[in-house]
């Protein structure tokens, strides 16, 4: 989930690096791209301590020799960069070890070493690239890093470390007042609070950085605030206002060539899109952005779009080809060790299953998102996941299972502030209780959505609402 950057690594980088530092540039990369890296005299065979100059060498071997095997993993065609850059933090080279970092492996596509780990899923070597440079270059690239660090936690679902690394770039942030930055900042703590359910508080961040954007006219970033805001407004089941924001977010991503972020915010737009009941667009939106992750070699990304593509196929009854997308992105979020990725492939199969009619299947699948959802403390996915639990145990005549997983999913979606799945839960529950005559149970449902109904004056399901309340008395009436 990477977004708005106050600043980029190159840009920090290029405040630590004094004018008449002496280099040895190596050349022949594979990219082409001269390497710059220091060395304190002219000569490799004359620097000292003897350790020193063993790091130096190993470091020109491993960029100028080191080939990888014609079907090496793509963390093998990396090795070289990897061993130099852990060969001159051995001798504090921080300088050349921070530019082996954001060495551009492709100059086309301008992925640098650090972008390309995550896309291939390598979240682990990644964090410790990052970790092992902090403090070594000051605020400005410690800023940076902090919040690189923050973002590929994120990635792997782990959000209480992410908002970790994040408020401690919010505190590094304020001892300089860089409003780019806040802006970066209140925005990747936003993602944490989307993830983690908190609509409301990440829709209020998203906000307070999109007035600061307008203060200081950074366009850029303002295309990732409107997809995250986007986004957040979808989840809260209002397609329509979401729909204005992805389309900008877009319009702005393609202006700015930024690939790698179209490719996002196609993805939120698609999405839109299938709660439109668009799906014709949401199918080019998400083959459109699978083109460019593959393209970019984005495993995180590619299983993404493969899984809204796949709901698509859901959403048109083609459940066939939906579980055969979903079992493909499980593999990919396996392989690269994505919970969350996980997490959203286990709950689409089980939601797929449970639409084709499948309960025990669904059950199956549902049961084992929320124990990963519950896990890494994604709440979103907690209430989608027992909803549809509450559906398939419904469907099999198990209405204790079901009553009590819809009950929870209301606490959910009544602490994500999300009106519509609160209301949506509350009258699956009334049908369970109705169909063991509780009719206690039922009234309590239907003045609960009531109490829903008038609070987001909907004239409609208030009348509708009182009605059904209306008979559940007449029921208990009859009964007696």
């Amino acid at each position: 989930m990477s977004g708005v950057k106050g600043e980029t690594a190159s840009k920090a980088m290029s405040k630590c690096i004094p004018p008449d530092h002496s280099v040895l540039l190596m050349t022949d990369t594979s990219s082409e791209e001269k390497l710059a890296l220091t060395t304190n005299l002219a000569s490799i065979k004359s620097i000292r301590p003897l350790e020193k100059r063993s790091h130096h060498k190993a470091v020109v071997n491993w960029l100028t020799k080191y080939e990888s095997q014609p079907n090496a993993s793509n963390l093998d065609k990396v090795k070289g960069y990897l061993e130099a850059f852990y060969h001159l933090c051995e001798i504090e080279e921080w300088i050349a070890a921070g530019s082996i970092r954001i060495f551009k492996l492709d100059i086309a596509a301008k992925v640098e070493l650090i972008q390309q780990l995550e896309f291939w899923g390598y979240f682990q070597e990644a964090i410790e690239m990052n970790k092992v440079l902090l403090g070594k270059f000051g605020s400005s690239m410690d800023y940076y890093l902090l919040i690189n660090i923050g973002d590929v936690y994120q990635k792997l679902g782990q959000y209480r470390q992410a908002l970790d690394f994040f408020e401690q770039a919010k505190k590094l942030n304020e001892e300089v007042q860089d409003p780019a930055n806040e802006i970066s900042v209140l925005f990747h703590i936003g993602q944490v609070h989307y993830a983690l359910g908190e609509v409301q508080q990440a829709i209020k961040l998203y906000k307070q950085s999109l007035e600061t954007m307008e203060k200081i006219g950074d366009y850029t970033s303002k295309g990732h605030c409107l997809c995250a805001l986007g986004n957040a407004y979808r989840s809260l089941s209002k397609a329509k206002e979401a729909l204005p924001l992805l389309e900008e977010a877009v319009e702005i991503a393609k202006e700015g060539s930024d690939r790698s972020f179209e490719a996002t915010a196609l993805v939120n737009l698609g999405a839109v899109y299938n709660e439109l009941n668009h799906q014709k667009q949401a199918v080019q939106c998400f083959e459109q952005s699978l083109e460019i992750r593959r393209k970019q070699e984005d495993s995180w990304g590619e299983a993404n779009s493969v899984g809204h593509l796949a709901n698509t196929h859901r959403i048109l009854k083609q459940f066939e080809q939906a579980i055969a997308l979903h079992q493909q992105r499980l593999e990919i979020v396996k392989e690269i060790s994505d919970l969350q990725g996980k997490a959203d492939s286990l709950l689409d199969l089980g939601t797929t299953y449970l639409q084709w009619g499948k309960y025990k299947q669904a059950i199956d699948f549902l049961k084992q998102s929320l124990n990963i959802e519950r896990q890494i403390e994604d709440i979103r996915g907690q209430g989608m996941s027992l909803g549809n639990l509450g559906a398939a145990y419904f469907a099999l005549g198990n209405c204790q299972q079901a009553s009590c997983c819809y009950l929870e999913g209301i606490d959910i979606a009544g602490k994500m502030g999300d009106n519509l799945r609160q209301a949506s839960y509350a009258q699956d529950l009334a049908k369970v209780y109705s169909s063991l005559e509780q009719y206690e149970q039922i009234k309590q449902c239907y003045q609960g959505l009531l109490t829903i109904a008038k609070a987001t004056e909907d004239r409609y399901y208030e009348g509708h609402y009182l009605l059904e309340l209306g008979l559940a008395n007449f029921d208990e009436d009859e009964l007696k």
